[in-house]
């Protein structure tokens, strides 16, 4: 656990290649559309990990999975090293 100053947090380690494995392009034929992260069966039976679409970058999604990582103890217990 690191302090600065005010503020207190944890680094915790996210497991960005099965996050990117799970990301696919919306439509493929047509690029730059957006892009969809699709949770596996089993994930969405046993940890309520949703599938999230999002027109834009694959960054962008990727920002927003992360912020769900830190924020959310389903996909922090699916996705943390």
């Amino acid at each position: 656990m690191k302090t600065n100053n005010l503020l207190t947090y944890n680094i915790m380690s996210i497991n960005f290649k099965k996050l990117n494995s799970q990301i696919k392009p919306l439509k493929p034929e047509a690029r730059h559309v957006g892009y969809i992260f699709i949770a596996t069966d089993k994930q969405k039976r046993e940890s309520l990990v949703d599938s999230i679409a999002k027109p834009g970058s694959k960054r962008s999604l990727i920002k927003v999975l992360t912020y769900f990582i830190k924020t959310d103890e389903n996909y922090r217990a699916e996705y943390s090293l």
